[in-house]
């Protein structure tokens, strides 16, 4: 089942989440950076988007990436690419390996691309 992000985005935009979920997102194997953000979405009071951030371990990127997508587009990513959404849930409880990784960081930058108006071919459409 598919989390709910939406208390994460209200926080689109804000300068300090930004700067904290960069550091998260390019990271994703590495807890802490996921955890201070985590931390100072607590402080602000938004404990249900710190929970989200928490439990995301492998998979922020891709969950920033969506809400990136659906803010700019008014679209679901999960409905729109599925093929490319469904590499991000649910979340790994262990540490994914190189190709896990590899694919949701190109999927990542796919999601964006098409936030951003950009159409590259279907991945798989040979």
């Amino acid at each position: 089942m598919n989390p709910d992000l939406s208390p994460l985005a209200p926080w689109l935009g804000v300068a300090d989440f930004e700067a904290l979920a960069v550091g998260a997102a390019r990271a994703p194997d590495d807890d802490a950076p996921r955890l201070v953000l985590a931390d100072w979405l607590r402080d602000q009071g938004a404990d249900a988007a710190a929970d989200l951030v928490a439990g995301a371990r492998g998979v922020f990127g891709g969950w920033l990436a969506m809400l990136r997508y659906e803010r700019k587009t008014g679209r679901r990513a999960a409905r729109d690419m599925p093929h490319l959404a469904e590499l991000f849930y649910p979340p790994l409880t262990h540490p994914p390996d190189g190709a896990v990784d590899s694919a949701r960081r190109a999927a990542a930058g796919l999601i964006l691309a098409r936030a951003d108006g950009c159409h590259p071919a279907k991945l798989g459409s040979y």
